[in-house]
């Protein structure tokens, strides 16, 4: 418990993370208006020979130029720039909004780091003037005024991986006349490239200073930001002081990141106990332009149950924007609101007066924090216990710069699980480095609670491309995969000589050694899938049915071109990725032609009308009443697909929209007690839970925090789950495991 006092109000900050308290600050404006440059004449690029990256046993390299132009030429604005011998054209550009973007100037720099570029422009004041310059680039810079180094990061780079002129700001005086501001901005992996300048306000100052580790107390503007060093933990902040009943709370809320959570607890009877009203945001909602809104419980299991989740009409999600906040409590009826936008509603008693506060993943901000309420006699707030965690992370890396990759998780029929890992030195999930991948095969006799590797770690790159496991004979595993023709990958050409279709090996170690690959026959008359122009992928791993059949969703990347005699295409304004399956009665050695899953008939005998569009990833499930439910995340809409089989893949439902969206490889299991199960990337790492064959799902429980990747999750006893899942957004990465019984209720950590 780490109590602090701000403005006369005690906070509570859980696991002793301290606070920044950052004092009013005091406005230094110019001494007169001051126009900061619009107009750039950039020169370059320079590749990345021209920069040695030292990366020195940290988690983000230095860069250090091998040349630089000299001080005559950053102190005057000239045509050409010489750097080392090699002369660059400078070519006049606009920024829009202070964004210099080098990847439209000069075309795409492949997210390598080490690419380099000049920017100067002229600035001009008529007396002597204090200014504050603020900038933020991808991913190290160096700023001179009239040739005089004032500011560079090269030994830490941006810190931030969203370009902003709050990323970093210095002070400097100028005095009357013209001068030249001279930036050298060098990219590192990120997949953008870009350079955000401009006059900083003492707030931009102030929120710069803000500590990642700590609890940010902005006096100022009356602004908090939680800590956001480390992603994967929730972070959590009470007033401690304060106990209401029938409250209102509103405040306004930026999330800073592309993936993050940011809400409004309430009702809190402990740091483990409380009513949580959130936001969750991740990657995939951009692409939709979707918010969703949750109302979940934190009941002590570890995990958020959602009492509702919808997705909020009128609400734009860019995460760099203000928007507005608002939860009421009145008696056990509780609503919250975006924007002004009504959004989620729930009824619930389990908690009655109580403690308020902020929870957040990730990084966000939070300004005008307004509590209101029937204020009640307050018992002792108890002490915060040790963080509860409900995973396990048996693989944890030998080297802090070692990031875990999951590949395959299959019980076998002797009941032992099998699973494949990955560990690669790759310095960071946003920074490249040298190294070699190495695999690892690792076994569990207990259903996933302990772990042995099972033989040496592997350092064949093919093992990556084994595709999907199944056991075909006790100890037998066979790889199956699909290969699209042609290929300019000269391995996939080696390995996968025979063209398009099907290809299986065969392993009796499991995993160790294998067969050659062998071709399949894949009977596809009508071209649906291998036809001229068309190319075809696996959605998903190959399912077993209960007689031994196999059934594998398949993609047709289609041409727009093609839906014109077909009626509009449904989602997405990106992809027109058509779902398949095929079907295999002999265990891989031939499949069936592609049948569509999607009856989009308007009428019988009409030809299909609307077919589905942006099926990406597809896991399906056989229940144990033989039905065959399919699931998709769709890469631009804000829900997911849904279909199902009743005749073992031969024929599908239309395709209709769930009632949730998913990501990031989402998984489906169904359980022998005929619950349905999808562990997806959404509020955080996320499950949604069918008792009635997928025909109607609950709100969903966030099981962990937001992630870029969800792993793979299988049944493992009766109603149990195991789900394995790589966090790469925290130093060192590692896979977690955890174990999960399926209830009518909703998921419950087990042993």
């Amino acid at each position: 418990m780490a109590l602090l006092n701000v403005n006369g109000a005690q906070w509570d900050l859980l696991d002793d993370q301290g606070a920044h308290l950052q004092p009013r600050a005091q406005p230094t404006e110019p001494a007169e208006p001051i126009k900061f440059p619009t107009r750039w004449r950039v020169f370059g690029p320079l590749g990345p020979h021209w920069t040695e990256i030292r990366w020195d046993d940290r988690q983000f390299p230095s860069a250090e130029p091998k040349a630089t132009a000299n001080v005559g030429q950053l102190a005057k604005l000239d045509d050409q720039l010489t750097i080392g011998g090699e002369t660059l054209e400078g070519r006049d550009v606009q920024a829009i909004d202070g964004l210099l973007d080098f990847d439209s100037i000069f075309g795409q720099h492949e997210q390598g780091e080490g690419h380099q570029v000049y920017a100067m422009a002229e600035l001009e004041v008529s007396r002597e003037t204090d200014l504050i310059i603020g900038a933020g680039a991808d991913w190290w810079m160096q700023w001179w005024i009239d040739g005089q180094s004032v500011f560079d990061n090269l030994a830490t780079g941006n810190g931030s991986f969203i370009a902003d002129i709050s990323n970093n700001c210095f002070h400097y005086r100028l005095s009357p006349g013209r001068h030249v501001l001279s930036v050298l901005v060098i990219s590192g992996s990120s997949t953008t490239w870009r350079l955000k300048a401009g006059l900083a306000t003492t707030r931009d100052e102030a929120y710069g200073q803000c500590k990642a580790d700590l609890w940010n107390f902005l006096d100022g503007p009356d602004e908090i930001l939680p800590p956001s060093d480390n992603p994967t933990h929730l972070h959590k902040a009470f007033r401690s002081d304060l106990t209401l009943s029938d409250e209102t709370i509103e405040c306004e809320y930026q999330i800073l990141r592309d993936n993050g959570h940011v809400g409004i607890a309430f009702a809190a009877q402990d740091a483990d106990h409380y009513y949580w009203a959130y936001i969750p945001h991740w990657g995939q909602l951009w692409r939709a332009r979707a918010v969703y809104a949750a109302i979940g419980i934190a009941d002590g299991s570890g995990y958020i149950r959602h009492l509702d989740l919808k997705l909020m009409p009128n609400v734009p999600c860019q995460y760099n924007v203000w928007k507005t906040l608002r939860v009421e409590r009145r008696g056990s009826h509780i609503q919250m609101w975006i924007n002004g936008v009504k959004g989620p509603t729930a009824v619930d008693d389990s908690y009655g007066p109580g403690r308020v506060g902020l929870c957040s993943y990730n990084h966000c901000t939070v300004q005008n924090l307004k509590i209101d309420g029937k204020r009640e006699i307050a018992g002792t707030w108890p002490k915060a216990g040790p963080r509860q965690h409900n995973f396990t992370e048996p693989f944890a890396s030998e080297n802090e710069y070692n990031y875990h990759g999951l590949h395959h998780l299959i019980k076998l029929s002797s009941g032992q699980v099998l699973m494949t890992s990955s560990k690669s030195m790759s310095g960071s999930p946003f920074m490249s480095q040298p190294g070699q991948t190495h695999y690892q095969i690792h076994l569990s006799d207990n259903a996933g609670r302990t772990w042995s590797n099972h033989g040496e770690a592997i350092r064949d790159t093919d093992v990556g491309m084994l595709g999907c496991w199944v056991e075909i004979s006790p100890g037998v595993l066979r790889a199956i995969a699909y290969h699209n023709a042609p290929s300019a990958n000269e391995q996939s050409k080696r390995i996968f000589s025979q063209g398009s279709g099907f290809y299986y090996r065969d392993s009796s170690d499991l995993g160790h050694m294998w067969s050659d690959w062998s071709h399949s026959r894949f009977d596809d008359p009508a071209g649906e899938i291998s036809g001229a122009n068309r190319s075809g992928s696996l959605a998903s791993n190959v399912i077993v049915l209960h007689d031994g059949s196999f059934v594998v969703p398949m993609l047709r990347n289609t041409q727009r071109a093609e839906l014109e005699s077909q009626g509009q295409g449904t989602w997405p304004t990106m992809w027109v990725l058509q779902p398949f399956a095929s079907r295999s009665t002999d265990q891989g050695l031939t499949w069936s032609p592609p049948v569509a899953m999607d009856n989009a008939t308007f009428n019988h005998s009409y030809p299909p009308d609307s077919p589905v569009a942006d099926y990406t990833e597809t896991p399906m499930a056989q229940l144990p009443s033989g039905r065959i439910v399919a699931v998709s995340r769709s890469c631009a809409a804000p829900f997911m697909w849904q279909t199902h089989s009743d005749d073992g893949g031969l024929t599908w439902r239309q395709s209709c929209y769930a009632s949730f969206s998913g990501a990031g490889n989402p998984q489906l299991i169904a359980t022998q007690s005929e619950y349905l199960v999808v562990i997806a990337r959404c509020t955080g790492v996320g499950m949604h839970v069918s008792i009635d064959g997928g025909t109607n799902w609950s709100h969903g429980a966030m099981l962990d925090s937001p992630n870029y990747y969800n792993g793979l999750a299988i049944e493992v006893e009766p109603d149990v789950i195991l789900n394995v899942y790589p966090v790469i957004d925290s130093v060192p990465g590692h896979l977690r495991v955890q174990r999960l019984r399926i209830t009518p209720e909703g998921p419950l950590p087990t042993a």
